[in-house]
């Protein structure tokens, strides 16, 4: 018996994945034992595979293969974060004393040099402290050296009273020698006083230069005429103490004058006061009081010396000084800012920055220093630096916050810790890339731990 196919059959088995037999049309006609043995020489033909296909197929099962043991192996042997971040020394600059600015010597991103001026705060007043310090101090050695006149003096006397023979004339040079010491008293207190007026002439100018400013300001409606007024005042009370300066300095010089006839006049005396003696002065009493009053001087001396080296030290910090090599940031310090003790005026960046990684307490336990590890920063993604573990901390970060957790207190919810790590830069690796390295960069940490 014979049949005929359907005329779609083909298309059929085309869209189940079969080709066609050749020699069959759509319009052939087979017998039925030919029809049983032609569907499963149609299907062995079309499930065989393709040689290339196998050898597709078994390299990307090994590509697989493998990517997955080396991921095994890298997981298996580094320990990684991207909890880290750059960290170097950061030094604040502050005044230390006040006044205000009249130079600022650098610029936001200026390398410096330790000891490199930063910024000058106006030494007037300092070296106006540091003048009247030395005046002090010349009026103390003054009173120190005539108490100590004084005690040679009475010393001679008591001498004196002891030796009748000789006693009238060692009164008489004892006379001589304070003569002299209070020429030279009467010199010092000119110089004291010449001091005094050009202190007293400084600030004059500095009245005046202020009065000129402000009535200029006040010209220009910057401000009120009670300013004016009020440095005017004060311009006049400088200039009178000018004058009474002036006055003092004429009188310290006629004082100097009458000592000098002092001494000229006991120099001519001396041989007529030979035979005279006052042995009332010479008693221990006296002397006892007199080396009170000098040690008394000696410590005068003493204080004034520790205030001209403070005024000197005074003096000096108006000039502001880098305190180690690096580079200025965040400088907030203008020309003509009022300044007081203890602001801060601009941060030093020193150089050799590091790396603090935080890492969870289950990746440290074979950390140890000493181990390498591979920097990549965000900001420089291209670029892998090598490093190695400084020290790890000795606690986690959160036993450094502010407010610590208290597990004690309530409800517990084990939270996992981070451990910081410190990771220095090798110097080879950072080397050309130092300036763009800057703290607060964010990184991603990889330690090699086995």
């Amino acid at each position: 018996m014979e049949s005929q196919l359907p005329s779609n059959s083909a298309t059929n088995l085309a869209q189940r994945g079969f080709e066609p037999v050749q020699g069959l049309g759509p319009a052939a006609t087979v017998s039925e034992s030919d029809k049983e043995h032609l569907a499963p020489a149609a299907v062995k033909r079309w499930i065989r595979l393709d040689p290339i296909t196998i050898v597709v197929l078994f390299i990307i099962t090994a590509a697989a293969a493998i990517a997955a043991y080396l991921l095994w192996d890298f997981l298996r042997t580094y320990e990684m974060t991207d909890d880290a971040y750059v960290v170097a020394h950061i030094h604040p600059v502050h005044a230390q004393v006040d006044g205000q600015v009249v130079a600022v010597y650098v610029e936001d991103n200026q390398m410096v040099k330790k000891d490199e001026r930063l910024v000058l705060i106006d030494p007037t007043l300092y070296r106006i402290a540091l003048q009247e310090s030395q005046s002090a101090l010349s009026q103390a050695q003054s009173e120190a050296a005539e108490a100590k006149a004084v005690i040679s003096m009475n010393s001679l006397n008591a001498r004196g009273a002891s030796e009748s023979a000789s006693g009238g004339a060692i009164q008489a040079n004892a006379n001589l020698l304070v003569a002299r010491e209070n020429v030279s008293k009467c010199k010092t207190d000119v110089a004291v006083a010449e001091a005094e007026l050009r202190k007293v002439q400084a600030a004059g100018k500095f009245s005046k230069a202020t009065l000129e400013r402000y009535t200029w300001l006040a010209k220009q409606g910057a401000l009120s005429q009670q300013d004016v007024d009020r440095w005017t005042a004060y311009h006049d009370e400088d200039l009178a103490a000018e004058q009474a300066a002036v006055r003092k300095v004429e009188e310290e010089k006629e004082n100097l004058n009458s000592a000098l006839e002092s001494v000229q006049k006991l120099e001519g005396e001396i041989v007529s006061s030979q035979g005279q003696m006052d042995r009332s002065r010479a008693t221990a009493a006296g002397l006892t009081v007199d080396t009170a009053k000098y040690q008394s001087s000696l410590a005068a001396v003493e204080r004034c010396n520790a205030s001209v080296a403070d005024a000197r030290v005074r003096l000096s910090l108006c000039t502001v000084k880098a305190t180690n090599n690096g580079r200025i940031g965040n400088r907030i310090v203008e020309v003509g800012q009022r300044l007081q003790l203890g602001q801060q005026l601009m941060s030093i960046v020193e150089e050799g920055p590091w790396v603090v990684a935080n890492f969870k307490e289950t990746q440290v336990r074979f950390m140890q220093p000493g181990q390498p590890a591979e920097i990549v920063l965000d900001a420089r993604p291209g670029r892998k630096f090598q490093g190695y573990i400084d020290s790890l901390s000795p606690a986690s970060g959160a036993e450094f916050a502010l407010l610590p957790t208290d597990n004690a207190t309530g409800n517990f919810t084990k939270i996992v810790q981070r451990i910081p790590v410190k990771i220095v830069f090798e110097r080879a690796s950072l080397r050309g890339w130092e300036a763009r390295v800057n703290p607060g960069m964010s990184a991603v940490i990889s330690v090699k731990v086995k």
